[in-house]
């Protein structure tokens, strides 16, 4: 995601400000609605179609290996479909297969019944989290390479206005004790959200992502989704 590239880049605090602030406003543009849809999909895609069908949990090294025959794979595919008792359940695993087939995208096969999955997507025992909520977390997460960066010239006791700070950042900034705190007074006019909307959004899709990094980690450290 091109909102994280100035956090996982080493190199952002070489940034001058102005430069900075160029950056990450040309970014948050790039966050639009129409791209989280995108991300939505891609989430029901690896939560719900992308289960291997022909290496079931717990197989034994002789049924995966046996199941890795073409001609095997196609009659255990015909017995799944055969053993679906609704077109719905029948659809569902050939849509699964033709993903990991990388044939199509399981939302071509479907059509509008793929909605039911996009909706699904981002529930868990944690309540739901919406496309909104996802959007605004990146937004407030984009800029916060940003506010860090003026929160430590702050309190260095450093001239903002010299530096090339942005007015209304310094602003935002003033008496913020935490770069997420400076990052929401700072956008949500701009949103038409309050502060604590913002932070509460920030909150409940970066607490998820740090959950599974934890669980799944992958070698660079960063979500596996």
């Amino acid at each position: 995601m091109k909102a994280k590239e100035a956090i996982d880049n080493p190199r952002v605090n070489e940034i001058s400000p102005k430069e900075l602030w160029t950056r990450l406003r040309h970014q948050e543009e790039q966050l639009s609605s129409d791209a989280f849809k995108r991300l939505q999909t891609l989430f029901a895609n690896q939560r719900f179609f992308s289960h291997p069908l022909f290496d079931p949990p717990g197989a034994s090294f002789e049924s995966r290996e046996l199941l890795s025959d073409p001609g095997v794979k196609y009659s255990f595919l015909l017995l799944l479909l055969g053993n679906c008792r609704t077109s719905e359940k029948q659809l569902f695993i050939l849509a699964t297969w033709l993903h990991l087939e990388g044939i199509c995208q399981p939302e071509d096969l479907l059509g509008k019944d793929f909605s039911r999955y996009r909706r699904k997507a981002l529930r868990g025992t944690r309540g739901r989290l919406s496309i909104t909520d996802i959007r605004q977390a990146f937004i407030v997460n984009n800029w916060e390479p940003y506010f860090e960066q003026l929160l430590r010239a702050q309190c260095n006791g450093l001239d903002l206005r010299r530096l090339g700070f942005d007015e209304l950042a310094t602003q935002s900034a003033f008496h913020k004790r935490s770069a997420v705190a400076a990052v929401c007074a700072y956008v949500c006019p701009r949103l038409g959200v309050d502060a604590p909307a913002l932070a509460n959004a920030h909150s409940r899709v970066f607490s998820r992502v740090k959950k599974r990094n934890s669980r799944f980690p992958t070698h660079d450290r960063r979500p596996s989704s």
